[in-house]
C-alpha cells in the first residue's frame, strides 16, 4: 500500500482511486549508527536552530509587551541567517516544537505524535518571518499539506497535524518524509479511521523532549569513545 511516508507515492505507479490511507506506528524504528553521526557532525547547525527559536520566541513576548499586532506599527521583524532557513521543513518545524517557550504559541499535543499552532495570528507575525520565506499563515498551511500533514478532524486533539514520521522524540525518522509534487495528492483517510494518538500512547508510548535527548547525548558520547579507541589502536598497530 503506497503511503506518503514512504515516499512510494513518487515511484512512478498510479494508485487505485479507492485506496485509502491507514497510519501505520513507526516509532520502534531505532536511531541507526549514521544518525548519531550526524548529530555529532551537525551541533553548530542544532545550536543555530536552537538560537533561532529562542529569537523567534523573543519576538513573541515583544509583541505581547508591546499590543503588536493588535496595535499598529508592529516592532521590527528578526530573521534567522540563510543557513537555518534553508533547512528542510520537518527541521525547522521540529526545532520550533522543541522551543519551551514557543509552547504557549505551538505546541505538541500530550502524546507527542501531533502538534498545533495555538495562536495562529502571534505564530504568522512573530515565529514564521524567523524561519520561512512567506510570513502567510495560509501559505504554512499549504506547505504542511505538501509535506502530507493530516489534520486531525474530531476529539481532543481536533484542529492537530500529524505525520506518522514526525514524531516527538524521533526526529531520526525525518529523513523518509518526503515532499510531495505538485502532480501527486495525499491519500484520502475516512474519518472513523482516524488514529486515536491517546489510546495509541498506552501501548507505545513516546519519549519526552528531555528523555530522548539525554538518551541522544549518551549514544553521543558512545561514539566519540569509540572513534577514539578505533584510533588509539590503530596507532598502536603502526607502531
Amino acid at each position: 500500500r503506497g503511503t506518503e511516508g514512504d515516499g512510494s507515492e513518487n515511484g512512478g505507479y498510479k494508485l487505485d482511486e479507492d485506496q485509502k490511507y491507514v497510519y501505520r506506528d513507526f516509532s520502534q524504528i531505532p536511531e541507526e549508527d549514521f544518525d548519531v553521526d550526524y548529530e555529532i557532525d551537525q551541533e553548530g547547525l542544532l545550536q543555530a536552530l536552537e538560537d533561532s527559536t529562542a529569537l523567534a520566541a523573543a519576538q513573541t513576548m515583544q509583541q505581547a509587551v508591546s499590543g503588536y499586532p493588535f496595535l499598529a506599527p508592529g516592532p521590527p521583524v528578526m530573521r534567522a541567517s540563510g543557513w537555518v532557513r534553508s533547512q528542510r521543513f520537518p527541521v525547522k518545524l521540529y526545532a520550533l516544537l522543541s522551543q519551551p517557550n514557543l509552547a504557549h504559541v505551538i505546541t505538541w499535543m500530550p502524546h507527542g505524535r501531533s502538534w498545533k499552532v495555538l495562536k495562529p495570528k502571534i505564530f504568522e507575525t512573530a515565529v514564521l518571518p524567523v524561519f520561512f520565506e512567506s510570513d502567510n499563515y495560509h501559505s504554512f498551511n499549504r506547505v504542511i499539506n505538501a509535506w502530507s500533514f493530516r489534520r486531525k478532524s474530531s476529539g481532543p486533539d481536533r484542529g492537530s497535524y500529524f505525520h506518522e514520521l514526525f514524531l516527538r522524540g524521533k526526529p531520526h525518522l525525518q529523513k523518509y518524509m518526503r515532499r510531495l509534487p505538485r502532480t501527486h495528492k495525499k491519500l484520502t483517510m475516512n474519518k472513523e479511521e482516524e488514529p486515536d494518538f491517546f489510546e495509541l500512547e498506552k501501548t507505545s508510548p513516546l519519549p519526552s523532549l528531555e528523555e530522548a535527548k539525554a538518551a541522544l547525548e549518551l549514544r553521543k558520547v558512545q561514539r566519540i569513545r569509540d572513534q577514539l579507541h578505533r584510533e588509539a589502536s590503530q596507532a598502536a598497530q603502526a607502531n
